[in-house]
């Protein structure tokens, strides 16, 4: 799967993307998905498209190809508390750069009516601000498991009677 370029957001605000499946089939996907491993094919896989991309609700941002990296790591380790926290940063810096080129908008041209189909800049700052903030707070609590993982003591793996054998050898040892 190939991710040709981003499509803007759908009415949930979540990111779009363009992807070409392995099939040849171009169809949209939410790009979270993309980068979760969630969506992997066109679900039409040998068959032709039988309909084209629904339409985009706000203008494309980007038109380079996007790359998409998934977390190598095993959930929950401290490299893949440390991949995720990366790039949680990366998109939550990105998102506010996204908030404050809406809020200039606004603040150039006031709170605009919006055009049948697409939102104003005044909610898609809001939006990309809540977001941000969101992210941050995840950010925030990977950060505290990830303190918590490098500190962590080594689990003792042993049967409370090997536990108890060892207590006794020690004190007449």
């Amino acid at each position: 799967m190939k991710i040709l370029t981003d499509s803007g957001r759908n009415k949930h605000g979540q990111r779009l993307v363009r992807v070409e499946c392995a099939c040849g089939n171009i169809f949209e996907a939410i790009y979270n998905n993309i980068k979760r491993a969630r969506t992997k094919t066109c679900g039409h896989c040998g068959k032709p498209n039988p309909q084209p991309a629904p339409a985009v609700t706000t203008p494309p941002t980007a038109a380079a190809p996007v790359s998409v990296e998934v977390n190598p790591h095993e959930r929950g380790t401290v490299a893949w508390l440390k991949w995720e926290i990366a790039t949680k940063t990366a998109t939550a810096i990105d998102l506010e750069k996204e908030a404050r080129e809406f809020e200039a908008i606004v603040r150039e041209k006031g709170i605009q009516p919006s055009e049948h189909g697409t939102e104003p800049p005044d909610r898609l700052w809001i939006r990309a601000q809540n977001m941000a903030n969101k992210l941050w707070q995840q950010i925030a609590k990977l950060s505290n498991e990830l303190a918590k993982a490098e500190t962590a003591v080594k689990k003792d793996v042993r049967s409370q009677a090997e536990i108890n054998r060892d207590k006794i050898l020690a004190l007449q040892g």
